[in-house]
C-alpha cells in the first residue's frame, strides 16, 4: 500500500520556467483523496520551497537543503545539521582561486556576491512577497552562522566532473551535485535519502510504501530507498543508475503527473 509521494522539485516536479502545471496540481490532489501524502526533498532553502509546498497542500515534513534542514509548512525545525568554519572557509579560497562564484544558505538567509544568485532572489522577492528571502553580501558571513549549504556554480561540465573527483571523499562534509552546473557541499552524512529515511521510521512507514522522484544526484540516496523510485528522461546517470524506474515522460511533459496517473488506477 502506497502511503506517501515524495517529489524533488526543479527539473522533477517543476517545469523549466518553475510551474507547477494544472495537471500536476489535478493529479496530487487525487492522490490527496486517497489519503496518500504528496511531500517534497529539494536542494532549496525554506522559503524558495514554500510557495510550492503550499500549493500542493503538503503535510509533510519538508526536506530542505538537501537534507541538512527538515521543516513544518509552518517553519518549525524538527532537524538541522551545519558546515564547520574550519571546512568552508578552505573551499571558499579554492572557489576564488578557480574563479567559481558560492552561495551560502544559512540560517540567517543567503550570503553570496554571484550576480546571477542576486538576480534570482531579487526577482524572488518581487514575485514572492510572502516568502522573502534575507540576502547578505558573503564577507558577512561569521564563523558562528548556522550554515546549512554551500553552493558552487562551475559552468565547465569537465571542470566540475573534476571538483567532485577532488572532493568526493572529504572526510569532513559531503559533495554533491544539484544541477549540472550546481555542486553542493553539505554537513557530513547528509542527504536527501537519510533525511527521508528518519521521517519514514518516525511515522512507521516502510520504503516499500513510498514512490520517489529525482533528477540529479542529489536525489541518487533517496532514488535507492524505495523499489518504487523514478528517474526522469531528463536526469542524470547516476540518477537514472539510482532509480528502478524511468518516469512516463520529462518534466516539462508532466512526467510525475503522468507516472501518477497510472499508479491512480492500481491504488
Amino acid at each position: 500500500m502506497i502511503k506517501w509521494v515524495v517529489c524533488d522539485l526543479d527539473n522533477t516536479l517543476l517545469t523549466g520556467d518553475k510551474r507547477l502545471s494544472p495537471k500536476t496540481l489535478e493529479v496530487l490532489a487525487s492522490l490527496r483523496d486517497k489519503g496518500i501524502a504528496v511531500g517534497l526533498a529539494t536542494g532549496r532553502a525554506y522559503e524558495l520551497a514554500k510557495p510550492y509546498a503550499q500549493a500542493i497542500q503538503t503535510d509533510l515534513p519538508l526536506i530542505l537543503n538537501n537534507g541538512a534542514l527538515t521543516k513544518t509548512l509552518k517553519g518549525a525545525v524538527l532537524s538541522a545539521s551545519h558546515l564547520k568554519p574550519e571546512v568552508f572557509r578552505p573551499l571558499i579560497t579554492y572557489a576564488n582561486e578557480h574563479g567559481y562564484p558560492v552561495t551560502f544558505h544559512a540560517e540567517e538567509g543567503f550570503y553570496t556576491e554571484d550576480p546571477e544568485r542576486l538576480a534570482f532572489y531579487d526577482a524572488w522577492n518581487q514575485r514572492h512577497k510572502d516568502a522573502a528571502v534575507s540576502v547578505h553580501a558573503l564577507n558577512r558571513l561569521h564563523d558562528t552562522q548556522r550554515v546549512y549549504k554551500m553552493l558552487m556554480v562551475i559552468d565547465d561540465p569537465s571542470r566540475m566532473t573534476a571538483t567532485l573527483e577532488q572532493f568526493r571523499h572529504h572526510p569532513n562534509c559531503h559533495i554533491t551535485r544539484s544541477q549540472h552546473n550546481f555542486l553542493d557541499v553539505l554537513p557530513p552524512d547528509t542527504s536527501k535519502g537519510e533525511a527521508l529515511l528518519v521521517l519514514l521510521k518516525g511515522a512507521n512507514i516502510k520504503p516499500e510504501e513510498i514512490i520517489v522522484f529525482g533528477d540529479e544526484d542529489n536525489d541518487v540516496e533517496m532514488l535507492q530507498l524505495s523499489p518504487h523510485s523514478y528517474a526522469m528522461p531528463n536526469a542524470s546517470n547516476n540518477a537514472k543508475e539510482a532509480a528502478c524506474h524511468l518516469a512516463f515522460d520529462d518534466h516539462d511533459a508532466d512526467g510525475v503527473a503522468k507516472t501518477l496517473a497510472s499508479w491512480l488506477k492500481r491504488l
